[in-house]
């Protein structure tokens, strides 16, 4: 494993994949921290981060499909308006073009190569990390109520009107802090139903998930973003990867 940057060699101190299945579809999460080995009086080029905080769509419905997959960045932004990736050296800049290749996927941990352009110096990394061991499903709740959640299990949205009519207030108040709503669920398993809610108290991030206990896996929110200039009202919920 290694990481280099221009002329100077790195050590990666951390490396992070995070898959988001939107659609049933993973989306890749991807971000990498490394020290310099190399001796050097830059201080800004001491650390570095590169990371995909946007994430980019893969099309695989299961980690072992992503073997051999190669994604490539021309410029900032593919066709489908996805970032190539952002760097962190003294300061924060676009990735301008770049190639990820996933080499080997195995049932805990995935090994992938990132090379390209970053603050106008070429980049190339090889790295392994693990594989979470919850799968993170979003739902866009002005798209649809209800999200496939793997093989034979189903996410509905129960109250989402009530929770967008407590939203809209608070965006017009902006006092962020009086927002206090309930987002009520429903996971449709193996023919099973079962009921729960996340309850927000004075603020989107501050919330609690209550779900059924009899359910054979777990489910919780890890939070919600609000976008409606590109209408997306997300939520996100996190289930234990048994399927």
């Amino acid at each position: 494993m290694y990481f280099r940057l221009d002329n100077l060699n790195y050590n990666l101190t951390d490396s992070t994949v995070t898959l988001d299945y939107q659609d049933n579809k993973i989306f890749l999460y991807i971000e990498l921290e490394a020290e310099v080995i190399d001796e050097t009086d830059d201080f800004d080029m001491q650390k570095i981060r590169l990371y995909h905080h946007n994430g980019f769509a893969t099309g695989a419905a299961d980690p072992k499909e992503l073997g051999g997959r190669k994604f490539v960045w021309e410029c900032e932004r593919n066709d489908e308006g996805e970032d190539a990736g952002y760097i962190y050296v003294g300061y924060h800049d676009n990735v301008t073009e770049a190639t990820i290749e996933v080499l080997a996927v195995t049932e805990t941990e995935i090994t992938m190569r990132w090379h390209g352009v970053g603050c106008g110096l070429p980049f190339d990394t090889e790295f392994t990390a693990k594989l979470p061991q919850e799968r993170i499903y979003t739902i866009n709740a002005w798209e649809s109520l209800s999200m496939p959640m793997g093989e034979d299990c189903t996410l509905f949205l129960l109250n989402f009107p009530e929770y967008e009519k407590r939203r809209e207030a608070v965006c017009e108040s902006r006092i962020w802090e009086d927002f206090n709503a309930v987002l009520k669920f429903k996971v449709v398993y193996q023919g099973a139903e079962y009921f729960g809610d996340v309850v927000y108290t004075n603020g989107k991030i501050n919330f609690e998930t209550h779900f059924d206990e009899r359910c054979p896996i777990r489910v919780k929110s890890t939070g919600c973003l609000w976008d409606p200039f590109f209408g997306h009202i997300d939520f996100m919920f996190q289930v234990s990867a048994i399927f």
